[in-house]
């Protein structure tokens, strides 16, 4: 097991015991702190270049779970379990998320060291994309939830966008 694999088992069991609900402040400064080299961008930003087919558009990268992919993601997105999985051109544009951003600042870090030029984390990822009323889906189409990863961690998701 690698250190980033580690770092992230020991983040995901100390969020899943605590009894505290996490704070998007806490998490998105443990985020920056633990992936210092993971670029950041806004979710705002992001729709804007997705709205924008003058830009290249990037790759989305969903690394979540298959059962968090299944519940919501974003139009487009494709779901990668390693950065191994990740076979675009190094200068393709690419856009990380998960739930908070944790996951997701860790691949955009490993596909940073694997040569790819302009990799991004999506801050606040797909929970603060959710609690900003964009689009999500699932296989048959347009949803509005979004698995909670577990209790605590749903806690940041505006309860109508929690599955239950």
């Amino acid at each position: 097991m690698n250190a980033s694999t580690i770092s992230i088992c020991l983040f995901l069991l100390l969020c899943s015991c605590s009894s505290n609900a996490p704070t998007w402040d806490a998490t998105l400064r443990m985020v920056r702190e633990d992936f210092p080299a993971a670029r950041q961008i806004q979710t705002e930003a992001v729709a804007a270049w997705l709205a924008d087919n003058s830009q290249i558009q990037p790759v989305l990268y969903d690394v979540r779970s298959e059962e968090e992919y299944a519940v919501s993601h974003i139009h487009g997105a494709l779901r990668v379990d390693s950065a191994a999985d990740i076979l675009v051109e190094l200068s393709q544009p690419i856009i990380c998320y998960c739930s908070v951003g944790y996951r997701s600042a860790d691949m955009a870090e490993q596909l940073q060291e694997r040569g790819y030029q302009q990799v991004f984390n999506m801050e606040g990822s797909l929970f603060q994309w959710a609690n900003e009323g964009r689009l999500l889906v699932d296989a048959q189409g347009s949803v509005e939830t979004v698995h909670p990863y577990n209790e605590s961690w749903g806690s940041l998701l505006l309860p109508e966008r929690v599955q239950r």
